[in-house]
């Protein structure tokens, strides 16, 4: 698990004051200030952002399967009813 930070986050590491700018991997934090972090949107968890890019994949490959099967059995019901004659 990664933190990297959205926006300029300054917070106590060690005792001592410390600014970490946009994209800058954060030391590890407090659950709860972890937590208000993302709810504010203030920084991403590299390890999360991952997870959701595999199950957003996983449905889009999902879901492009089920619209191809589908269009198959469009096609097959269409060619079942063709007459052979041309259209007008």
């Amino acid at each position: 698990m990664g933190l990297i930070a959205k926006v300029t986050v300054v917070t106590m590491v060690d005792g001592q004051r410390r600014e970490f700018q946009p994209g800058e991997q954060l030391p590890a934090l407090h659950a709860h200030d972890v937590a208000s972090l993302k709810a504010m949107g203030a920084i991403e968890d590299t390890g999360e952002t991952e997870k959701a890019a595999k199950v957003s994949a996983a449905a889009a490959k999902k879901a492009a399967k089920e619209f191809e099967d589908a269009r198959k059995l469009v096609h097959a019901a269409d060619e079942s009813t063709d007459t052979g004659a041309p259209s007008a």
